[in-house]
């Protein structure tokens, strides 16, 4: 009986000491292909003004930050079981027409293995001398290893 006791004792010791924590985000940690399409469009009278599109793609980096972070491009992205969730990014630029434009980004994503997806919807408002208006627009950027 003794001997059992030991033995099992000595089992789960081994068993305790074999397991190592597993940071999930390691498999995200390297470089991504990306392609982000979509677009924000200037309003004016209920009309689009301005149709801007966004088309782009190439590579970027992801690495992991804090406890459960990931930094995607530099920018930081909070990891909880399969969704991402990002603080608002302010966005200035000015339209091909002149217009000055302030919106805000809320973006959103998932991620899989081998794949990860993120959605920035944009709202705000462009202004050109005394005239204004609405923005609004939405870019998705799909990365792949």
């Amino acid at each position: 009986m003794k001997n059992l006791l030991l033995s099992l004792i000595t089992i789960l010791f081994i068993a305790s000491c074999s397991k190592k924590d597993v940071d999930v985000r390691d498999q995200y940690v390297g470089t991504w292909k990306y392609k982000s399409t979509g677009g924000v469009n200037t309003y004016n009278n209920g009309q689009i003004a301005e149709s801007l599109p966004w088309n782009d793609n190439g590579t970027l980096t992801i690495s992991k930050s804090g406890e459960n972070g990931l930094l995607i491009d530099e920018k930081e992205f909070i990891l909880e079981g399969d969704q991402l969730t990002a603080d608002s990014d302010e966005m200035r630029f000015n339209t091909p027409l002149g217009a000055s434009v302030l919106a805000l980004a809320e973006t959103t994503g998932e991620v899989s293995s081998g794949k990860i997806t993120y959605t920035s919807s944009i709202e705000g408002t462009w202004t050109f001398g005394s005239s204004r208006g609405p923005v609004a627009g939405e870019i998705v950027t799909t990365m792949t290893k």
